[in-house]
């Protein structure tokens, strides 16, 4: 049988000590990796406690449950693994053309795979929402960087929290097939839309060619990007320190705050400092090399790809885990 599934999350899971997101096969995979999460954890009941994964599957747009699906859906509903349940419907292609048309339409995909989970297990944790695509006209591709993309996850995600489901979205993903301009422009564009709707699991971070590629500088710019959004969202702390009239008194007309000691206190919490943007005036950006926005970025990717240590599993759990992926797919 295939397999690949079950390498993919071991070298996900030999690599980071991060909640994953994983998708199998069908429901042997799932019960495979769910395995190997409970040798990591010590057993079944520490895994129901905190568990460390999410299972993303779909319905297939329009309105099918096929049985790899509900395979999946409902063991991981008896097993308390939360499932990330989200059609992808394309406006013009498999849903209405129309984006509330489509919306609509994902809503019965989601909200039918929430009720037979909980049919399952009442309680089973599900997140809803989806990939809503509006298909390009003159390509006929599903875009990950339109408008109505961006704009149908919003409104998605308040159909979401209309009925107190925990949303999926996406942000950081692009139609572009480079690195380039259009890739940062739609990463900020859906990274600032996902995070003001306020989507509670946001996934797709490094795209490129509409999910067909995958991009680490992407990755590395989204988290300057998420970065920018979340001092965003932030805002602005308003009381008497961070008003500071008594500091505006003090130093009176024609004075200077630079060297105040009001803000040496402030200056780290009130302002974002930005790791790969440059604002460095001309000569000083030259002379530093005059690197691009690009090459800035893929400076910091080979850093990280030349610096990472992942955290050690023990010595025990690691021959557990490769004692079990032999038994189930044979020596590598």
């Amino acid at each position: 049988g295939m397999t690949y599934d079950r390498y993919q999350f071991e070298a996900m899971v030999k690599n980071t000590s991060k909640p994953l997101v994983l998708t199998t096969v069908d429901g042997k995979g799932l019960e495979d990796i769910y395995n190997i999460c409970c040798i990591l954890t010590e057993g079944e009941d520490n895994f129901k406690i905190r568990p460390f994964i999410a299972l993303y599957s779909e319905p297939i747009t329009p309105l099918t449950h096929v049985k790899e699906a509900l395979e999946k859906l409902k063991f991981a509903a008896r097993k308390s693994i939360p499932n990330v349940y989200t059609p992808a419907p394309n406006a013009g292609a498999t849903a209405p053309v129309t984006l509330a048309g489509t919306i609509a339409l994902g809503a019965a995909e989601y909200l039918s795979g929430v009720v037979i989970a909980q049919l399952v297990k009442k309680g089973a944790p599900v997140i809803g929402g989806g990939v809503h695509f509006a298909m390009d006209m003159s390509t006929g591709v599903a875009s990950y960087g339109s408008t109505e993309f961006n704009l149908m996850h919003a409104a998605m995600t308040e159909v979401c929290k209309h009925f107190g489901i925990p949303v999926f979205s996406t942000c950081g993903c692009s139609s572009s097939k480079l690195f380039d301009g259009q890739a940062a422009l739609e990463s900020m564009f859906s990274t600032l839309s996902a995070a003001l709707s306020g989507a509670n699991l946001i996934h797709d971070v490094g795209y490129l060619e509409d999910g067909l590629c995958g991009s680490f500088d992407q990755v590395v710019l989204t988290d300057e990007i998420i970065a920018m959004v979340k001092r965003y969202l932030r805002g602005i702390d308003i009381d008497s320190n961070t008003l500071a009239l008594d500091i505006i008194e003090e130093v009176g007309p024609g004075g200077n705050f630079l060297n105040h000691e009001h803000t040496y206190r402030n200056f780290k919490s009130q302002m974002l400092a930005p790791r790969l943007m440059d604002r460095n005036v001309y000569a000083n950006w030259k002379s530093s090399g005059a690197k691009s926005l690009e090459t800035r970025v893929n400076e910091k990717v080979r850093q990280i790809l030349s610096d990472y240590r992942p955290q050690p599993i023990p010595d025990k759990k690691l021959a557990a885990i490769d004692e079990y992926m032999r038994k189930i797919g044979g020596t590598r």
